[in-house]
């Protein structure tokens, strides 16, 4: 891979999950184990990053980010998206107006926190893994960068879970 950015830890702390540029368009997502040895996990077949990997081992998930270039803004933007570690295939988890970016899973792998742009103004959203129910904890946060064509960002900065799982922390 070349120009690679975006480094998440996977939860066993055996791997790490990053994004890379491919002949100076194409993107990819790769694992790499702590050899340094990479697998290309999923590739876009454009200029389309994919940032923010967090793996969720009891479904066998990795959720990451997803900014279809050729998307208009506000109206579909980011996309969450779950790659299946056992089919090696990827979905859809979390599409909306406005989009959906940053996924961050809770300590017990319950819930999913996500920023949602809604009528220009950035929520931080919690969605229950099982019911698929989404309540919003957080209004008029600090705004997210899905207009910037900056592909090796994130399109929000930095989220986690408390190891709690009481609070989520934002910085930026």
């Amino acid at each position: 891979p070349h120009n690679v950015w975006g480094p998440s830890w996977s939860s066993d702390g055996r791997h790490i999950y990053a994004s890379g540029q491919v002949d100076g368009h194409e993107i990819e997502a790769y694992r790499f184990d702590l050899r340094g040895i990479d697998q290309t996990i999923l590739s876009t077949g454009t200029f389309s990053p994919m940032n923010r990997f967090v793996d969720d081992p009891e479904r066998g998930l990795v959720y990451y980010e997803h900014l279809a270039r050729g998307n208009s803004l506000p109206a579909s933007g980011s996309q969450i998206k779950a790659y299946d570690t056992r089919t090696g295939e990827s979905s859809a988890l979390v599409t909306r107006p406005g989009g959906a970016m940053n996924p961050a899973l809770s300590p017990d792998g319950m819930s999913l926190a996500y920023i949602h742009r809604n009528d220009m103004v950035d929520e931080l959203i919690v969605r229950d893994l099982d019911t698929n129910l989404q309540r919003v904890v957080a209004r008029g946060i600090e705004r997210d960068r899905q207009d910037y064509p900056v592909y090796h960002h994130a399109t929000y900065p930095g989220m986690a879970w408390t190891p709690d799982g009481a609070s989520i922390v934002i910085w930026y």
